[in-house]
């Protein structure tokens, strides 16, 4: 279900018998991620923060994480996006979204500050979560805090101890590459990235 996740982080998820922080913590500790607050039991939401600083000016980072539809471009798990909703992007702004292992969804921009503040609510058949961008210029960088929740539904919820790994694992890599993306950007010192606003 959760391709994206090394083989050794779908191991040892027994809640039965290893508490879900302990394997957490002895799984992820270069991710840099912190669980913030992890579910109590199997089915329990999850929410997991990480920072970081990204050596672009805000204005740059926030046109890519506020606007879906460069996802694809740096986020592997969203490899497609569709905008649903005319006009500008703002609160209220809908795409149509496939998520490999979660399936077809939508997104919704619940909070809209520019430069320095985007909340995503996604949600699909077997998940809901929010995921919210935090965005601090440092001179000419950008410090960039993240704080995810996710919730499964139905049946998968006693998937949630490994969901839990690979959300850590995805928030640190799509940073990332999320890094890199707007490094090819730069030369361009563009802020629409190519696409309608």
């Amino acid at each position: 279900m959760f391709g994206g996740i090394p083989a050794r982080l779908a191991q040892v998820v027994d809640t039965a018998r290893v508490p879900v922080h302990i394997v957490f913590t002895r799984m992820m500790p270069a991710a840099r991620v912190a669980l913030t607050s992890g579910p109590q039991a199997v089915g329990g939401p999850i929410r997991l923060q990480h920072t970081a600083t990204i050596k672009r000016p805000a204005a740059e980072v926030f046109a890519a994480v506020a606007n879906p539809e460069t996802y694809p471009h740096w986020s592997p798990s969203v490899p497609r996006v569709q905008k649903l909703t005319a006009g500008p992007l703002g609160v209220g702004t809908r795409f149509q979204a496939m998520a490999p292992g979660f399936g077809q969804g939508e997104l919704e921009i619940s909070e809209y500050e520019k430069p320095t503040r985007v909340l995503i609510r996604a949600g699909t058949a077997v998940v809901d979560g929010t995921h919210l961008f935090l965005l601090r210029p440092e001179g000419d960088d950008t410090r960039v805090e993240q704080v995810a929740r996710m919730k499964l539904k139905g049946p998968v919820v006693i998937m949630t101890p490994i969901a839990l790994m690979w959300l850590a694992w995805t928030l640190h890599g799509d940073t990332e590459r999320l890094k890199a993306y707007l490094a090819r950007q730069a030369p361009r010192g563009r802020t629409d990235h190519g696409l309608p606003q």
